[in-house]
């Protein structure tokens, strides 16, 4: 059964969708297909957009440095295993080093490339990237796999450091919760947040398969989980059956 995870703010959520973008980025890149590629290509250039929108490396640099911090302070910790602690902090240490060694803005010699923006500008529009819309995006389709393989080496090259980065951040939090049996009574799950620190994600894992989803609504104070049945045909009804599920709160040290 799939997990879902619910951010609680928008730069979690932010590092979630980049993500998931890169993961499929990665994907259709390795799969080698013009179809996979053009499809990276895409996702790609999605990416940017969204990177835009927010100062996602300094919001990144921050964090980790704030990571830094946080398991130095665990070093001697006799309840922390000494080499899983060591290899984590060298791995961010080195992560934070490599973003702030960049003094450009992440992505900014891919937005320079012309040629890539002329895609992005086409590829809004549904079907524009025709090969009659751009012949120039066509002829590198129909290049050799290892040719189209090189210019994603070295686009994705300017990425990778931030995807580095976003991976050990998600990484850390989703290890920061404690996983617990909960019982949704007729599909419906409330439960008030006490903890001192602020909840930044929530994960479900549903046990059975129940045929059901979870839809999320949250804030700092509360959360409500309401089970729904799936249905490609018509509104999805919510779910009367008593739901077996597990649910961690994690927030970063």
């Amino acid at each position: 059964m799939p997990n879902y995870e619910y951010p609680f703010n928008e730069r979690i959520r932010a590092l979630l969708r980049l993500e998931n973008i890169f993961k499929k980025v990665l994907f259709h890149v390795n799969a080698g297909d013009q179809n996979n590629h053009h499809s990276a290509l895409i996702l790609l250039l999605q990416m940017l957009e969204l990177i835009d929108r927010t100062d996602i490396k300094v919001d990144i640099m921050h964090e980790l440095d704030r990571q830094i911090l946080s398991m130095q302070s665990l070093i001697g910790n006799p309840n922390i295993s000494t080499g899983v602690l060591s290899q984590t902090l060298e791995d961010t240490k080195k992560s934070v080093a490599t973003l702030r060694a960049e003094n450009s803005k992440i992505g900014q010699s891919i937005r320079d490339n012309n040629w890539l923006m002329s895609i992005k500008k086409r590829s809004s529009i549904p079907g524009g990237a025709c090969q009659f819309d751009l012949p120039s995006y066509h002829y590198w389709l129909n290049q050799s796999l290892e040719k189209r393989g090189q210019d994603f080496d070295v686009w994705l090259s300017q990425l990778l450091p931030m995807y580095e980065s976003i991976k050990i951040i998600l990484h850390l939090l989703r290890s920061s919760g404690v996983e617990n049996d909960c019982i949704a009574t007729d599909g419906n799950y409330q439960k008030s947040i006490t903890s001192p620190k602020p909840t930044q994600l929530l994960q479900i894992n549903i046990i059975d398969n129940c045929g059901c989803f979870p839809e999320i609504s949250a804030n700092k104070y509360a959360l409500n989980v309401r089970f729904h049945s799936m249905s490609l045909n018509e509104k999805a009804q919510a779910c009367n059956d008593d739901i077996h599920f597990k649910m961690t709160l994690c927030n970063l040290m």
